[in-house]
């Protein structure tokens, strides 16, 4: 099957993938319809049910490090002109929809998302990333998450964006304001002192 994604951009950093023939090289994949990314709002909604019945504590949702949740996130990835693209409201809508559905299975302070706004890895990029996490940590905040996991490591040197740390130096610092939830980072520390510079 071709994969899909919110817009038929193919990923151009030199990464390879891993099929039942081996390692290849990324397709342009399918432009996915409304219905399709309803659909797909669905399966992770089932998917935290099962997760409940299994006797999960609770659910970090994934919206990071290129995977389909960060690719609507992101405006280089997300280039439709519907409501789940265009402006940042839009662009966020997918992610939102999965945490209030999880919210309301799970409860809000069982429900943590991983974020990753400077990440590179799978070709990733947004123009803005300052205003798009700003929108999404605030609407976060309306939600009282219970945590926020941000990879901060932009990851992967290949991109032809350049690193991520160009446009945002200290995430955890630049985003603290917009929510009160607690925040983890990691990415490339060494020593306490960075972690507690970060933080």
């Amino acid at each position: 099957h071709t994969p899909q994604a919110p817009s038929a951009i193919k990923i151009d950093d030199g990464i390879k993938f891993f099929t039942g023939q081996g390692f290849d090289d990324p397709v342009v994949p399918e432009e996915m319809k409304e219905s399709e990314i309803e659909h797909i709002i669905d399966r992770f909604e089932n998917s935290v049910k099962v997760a409940q019945k299994s006797g999960f504590d609770g659910i970090e949702i994934h919206a990071a490090n290129g995977y389909l949740l960060d690719n609507f996130l992101r405006d280089e990835s997300n280039q439709r002109n519907d409501k789940y693209g265009g402006s940042i409201q839009n662009r966020c809508r997918v992610v939102l929809e999965v945490v209030d559905r999880t919210i309301k299975i799970f409860g809000s302070k069982r429900v943590g998302i991983k974020v990753s706004p400077v990440g590179r890895f799978n070709h990733m990029y947004d123009s803005n990333p300052v205003e798009l996490y700003n929108y999404l940590f605030a609407e976060l905040n309306k939600r009282d998450i219970g945590y926020v996991s941000m990879f901060e490591f932009d990851g992967w040197p290949k991109n032809p964006r350049g690193p991520g740390t160009d446009q945002i130096k200290n995430c955890a610092v630049q985003f603290r304001k917009n929510i009160s939830s607690p925040i983890m980072t990691t990415g490339q520390m060494t020593d306490i002192d960075e972690a507690v510079r970060r933080i």
